[in-house]
Parts: C-alpha cells; sequence; structure tokens
C-alpha cells in the first residue's frame, strides 16, 4: 500500500511478522499525524489519558486512544497511542497530508510515540511504501 509517512519522526519499530505497523517517536519531536490518503475516520476511541503494562494477550483496548480512516479503494489506516481530545470525531472526511491527530502515550505504550497500521480491504495488515514528498501544512 502507497500512502504517505504520517509522521516525519525517526522510525522506532518496522512491520514485521510480530509487529504489524510502524512506530514513530514521539518525545521532544513534532507530535502530528498525518492522514496517508484521502478518506473518512470511521472508529475512533478518545477517552484515555494514560499508558499501562499488560503481560497477556493483546487487545483493542492496548491501542489507547486511536482512529482508523478507510479509504476509497477500502483500504485502511489506524493511528494509536494518541493524545485524548487531539483526533477528529468518527464521520469527519480528511484528506492526504492533513493533520488529524497528536501523538501521545496511551493504551500498552512505553512512552510517547505513534503506532500506525496499514490493512486492504479485507482487514488485513500489510506494509506500507511511504511516499517521500515533503509534507505540506493542511489543516
Amino acid at each position: 500500500m502507497r500512502v504517505l509517512r504520517p509522521s516525519e519522526n525517526p522510525i522506532t519499530g518496522e512491520y514485521s511478522s510480530t509487529h504489524k505497523g510502524y512506530d514513530f517517536a514521539g518525545l521532544n519531536l513534532p507530535d502530528e499525524v498525518r492522514a496517508g490518503m484521502d478518506g473518512d475516520i470511521i472508529e475512533r476511541v478518545d477517552e484515555f489519558t494514560t499508558n499501562w503494562t499488560t503481560t497477556g494477550t493483546l487487545t483493542t483496548r492496548d491501542y489507547g486512544n486511536f482512529i482508523k480512516v478507510r479509504h476509497a479503494d477500502g483500504s485502511l489506516e489506524l493511528h494509536a497511542h494518541l493524545r485524548k481530545g487531539s483526533s477528529f470525531e468518527k464521520g469527519t472526511r480528511v484528506k492526504k497530508v492533513q493533520t488529524i491527530a497528536k501523538i501521545g502515550n496511551t493504551g500498552k505504550s512505553t512512552g510517547p510515540h505513534l503506532h500506525s497500521e496499514y490493512r486492504n480491504a479485507d482487514n488485513v495488515n500489510v506494509e506500507a511504501e511511504f511516499e517521500t514528498e515533503p509534507m505540506a501544512v493542511i489543516t
């Protein structure tokens, strides 16, 4: 899946068979999360203010605050560990490059960072090919 990179911050966790997304650094760096493609926010959790640790099986709750964007082709992007109150509401139409949330430290998180996942139209996690064009600011 070819998408715009959601953050200019360094990647601290790559996609793998055990980590089905990408982690971007967040401490003392820009905190904007940008949409990778045009789409609609179809799911939003915005209730947490803290992070936690778990020793069991991960659940959706461990994303902390997150949003899911559906693109016209049915593919999805999910951005997790967001700052409370920073993401757009469910049903909002977003444009590629637009700031849609802020990096936080909620859910199963060891510090401020962004976890981003990309899924095909069958909701199966896939690797992303990040576009290298510079980010323009759309608010």
